[in-house]
């Protein structure tokens, strides 16, 4: 057993500060190819639901979809997709969420992208859901079976 003492530093010499143990409770730091993965992955996603709903619904409901489902992220992830658009394939430019990344602290960046793609990924499941016959869901979720994995969750 280690035993840890726990004192208040104000009167701690400087030497003593120099050999103390310190705790960091974020995680890891997210990489920029990390990050872009996450972003491509739902991408694909978005891609995929915008297929699915323009061949169902009619060219264009698939992407203002898109930019709805981004329009409406919840106030904590909403910094993430500020002024984000989805092209007619429904993809996003990866470099526009990496700007509103980086405008952020380095040490929320993967606990902000992982919660705010997941969130967004999940919304357009719902949406799917409502929009898509059967046969359409079901293929919809073929195509994109595996994104958690590919989303490193």
């Amino acid at each position: 057993n280690i035993l840890v003492e726990m004192e208040d530093a104000e009167n701690a010499t400087r030497s003593e500060l120099a050999s103390a143990v310190s705790l960091n409770f974020a995680g890891p730091k997210l990489g920029d190819e990390d990050a872009r993965r996450k972003v491509e992955v739902m991408n694909e996603v978005f891609a995929t639901m915008v297929s699915a709903l323009d061949k169902v619904r009619g060219p264009g409901r698939g992407q203002s979809r898109v930019q709805l489902l981004l329009e409406g992220t919840p106030g904590a992830f909403a910094t993430l997709f500020k002024g984000v658009e989805a092209d007619q394939a429904g993809r996003v430019n990866i470099e526009t969420v990496m700007k509103n990344l980086r405008k952020r602290p380095a040490s929320e960046h993967r606990r902000l992208l992982n919660r705010g793609v997941a969130d967004v990924i999940e919304r357009s499941l719902s949406v799917a859901s409502e929009e898509l016959d059967e046969p359409g869901l079901e293929a919809f979720l073929e195509h994109i079976a595996g994104y958690q994995q590919r989303l490193g969750m």
